[in-house]
């Protein structure tokens, strides 16, 4: 096996889209080598330098991939997972896990048997706001805990249409969609319930899904002779959402609305696995596959309209930060503060591709839409979350340009 570890994505709809595949291709030592969309290519143009499959058999025939990460629609969770697992593959599950508990120990039984790692994907322990309960109890600020709540509510009274997620099926509903999350974080904090009791329903007029839950773990002997609630709730009829957490303890409680959030606003973000041909495209592709052609870079305008270039590596230190800091509900420009005209970074381009002896940039009218001035300041970032970016706009273009070469090379070896 190779320092990297060669993973398919299965399914790239919201999970595959937002949760999966992202992470996979930013994550050191795991390698994004295909994924699996049975049509489309919106998949191709986020990731250009993955294999698009239009089979699960092919990515389970496929002696690159190490691991699979299931991000299908819920009912084919199960036959997916096996199917991996039979092949010898290590595989994540997004939830739910799978629809019964008997096929989820099938699951597990096989996965030992064959020798291969088996796991849920459970991204809800890394939330602020859980994080924060978890350092609460372990400080205990609230003195001895009687009372966890935790909730995930929605108003949602009609059915959504088009969706899978609102069809009868035993995969389907609230209780698979939300309650692992909550179910999970519990768990995470207190260890295995000694009792558990539920109340799972249809709450909506109309309804093919159970679209409300109220669960009760039980830990009799949580602190010493006392003992503790933990109850798991949600709701698609919750027009005023209860505390997203309520913790209740000898000394006091705490209340948390909502889930906490640090939002950014990413400046003119560039580097490796940019798109090469895209419905927008940025600049510096644009000037790239020129360049490459030995044909001229077209500026528009004078070339002194300006980017606030930040490279990829920077943007992802800058989600870390905010990651492990306490700072919440706040707002931050991802930016360098430095401003790069058009006409300098083709010209620097250029440069870098060794091309400055027959070629220079092509001026033509500016576009009525063509914004003259991005830049963003960095200075609240920068006290906050100690971010300033660290690459410099030639070291960074440089490194594009080792990437594309590469990627081009690939792409004609295999054409």
């Amino acid at each position: 096996m190779s320092a990297e570890i060669g993973v398919a994505v299965i399914g790239f709809g919201l999970a595959g889209q937002v949760f999966h595949a992202p992470f996979v291709s930013a994550v050191p030592g795991l390698r994004l080598e295909a994924i699996v969309q049975r049509k489309g290519d919106a998949a191709a143009k986020a990731y250009p330098s993955a294999r698009i499959l239009r089979s699960v058999e092919e990515a389970l025939g496929d002696a690159a991939v190490q691991l699979v990460v299931v991000g299908t629609p819920n009912e084919t969770h199960y036959a997916l997972a096996k199917q991996a697992l039979l092949a010898g593959k290590h595989v994540v599950i997004d939830k739910p896990f799978a629809a019964t508990s008997a096929e989820a120990g099938e699951l597990k039984e096989l996965a030992e048997k064959q020798g291969v790692v088996l796991a849920p994907f459970h991204n809800r322990r890394w939330d602020g706001d859980f994080l924060t309960v978890r350092r609460l109890l372990a400080e205990q600020a609230v003195g001895r805990l009687v009372t966890y709540e935790s909730h995930f509510d929605r108003f949602r009274p009609l059915p959504r249409e088009n969706t899978w997620k609102e069809g009868a099926n035993s995969a389907n509903g609230l209780l698979m969609d939300l309650g692992p999350h909550l179910v999970d974080q519990a768990l995470a904090l207190f260890g295995a319930p000694m009792g558990i009791t539920a109340s799972v329903r249809k709450d909506r007029d109309k309804t093919d899904i159970e679209d409300a839950f109220d669960i009760t773990l039980e830990y009799p002997g949580y602190s010493g002779e006392h003992g503790l609630r933990a109850h798991c709730r949600s709701s698609l009829l919750a027009c005023d959402a209860a505390p997203r957490f309520l913790l209740h303890g000898t000394k006091g409680s705490y209340k948390k609305y909502g889930l906490d959030f640090i939002a950014f606003r990413y400046l003119n973000v560039y580097g490796p696995r940019q798109p090469f041909e895209a419905a927008y495209m940025d600049v510096i592709m644009h000037f790239l596959n020129r360049i490459a052609d030995d044909e001229a870079p077209i500026v528009r305008g004078d070339g002194s309209a300006t980017v606030d270039l930040v490279y990829v590596e920077d943007v992802a230190r800058a989600n870390i930060l905010a990651l492990k800091s306490d700072v919440t509900n706040e707002f931050f420009n991802v930016a360098s503060g430095r401003e790069t005209t058009l006409k300098e970074l083709a010209y620097l381009l250029i440069r870098l591709c060794d091309k400055e002896d027959r070629l220079k940039p092509e001026f033509q009218p500016m576009d009525s839409g063509l914004v003259s001035r991005r830049w963003g300041d960095p200075t609240k970032a920068r006290e906050m979350l100690g971010f300033v970016t660290t690459t410099s706009v030639e070291e960074g273009m440089r490194r594009v340009i080792s990437w594309r070469d590469q990627e081009k090379a690939a792409e004609a070896l295999y054409n």
